[in-house]
């Protein structure tokens, strides 16, 4: 369980069932700083998530290489961890390039007659 969810979960105890914050961290092995840490990653992310979506509705064959070329061309995207992280939270699928193998007919060895 990643720490935001555990955060989700730890803030859900603590209003419907009436626990203390240390309990439900506690209950959640989660530090109570991590618990009140505030993540500048999401609001930072926010628009660059927003027009993910919508490129990967348009475009559902490509990857989030080529999604990252175009959000890259509209200014958004400034390195691919930027594109990388919220694509896969987005459980977007990562499309990787299989090694293509040569199919060659079996050749059997000539088996020598005698000593050469």
């Amino acid at each position: 369980m990643r720490p935001a969810a555990r955060k989700e979960v730890a803030g859900h105890l603590q209003d419907n069932y009436a626990i203390s914050q240390r309990r439900a961290c506690r209950l959640l092995p989660i530090s109570r700083k991590a618990l009140s840490q505030v993540s500048y990653r999401a609001a930072k992310d926010a628009e660059v998530v927003k027009r993910l979506k919508g490129l990967a509705e348009r475009y559902p064959r490509y990857g989030y290489l080529m999604l990252h070329q175009l959000l890259h061309q509209e200014g958004l995207a400034v390195n691919r961890k930027r594109t990388y992280r919220p694509y896969t939270d987005l459980g977007l699928p990562v499309q990787i390039k299989r090694r293509k193998k040569l199919t060659r007919p079996r050749v059997h060895i000539a088996v020598p007659f005698g000593m050469n």
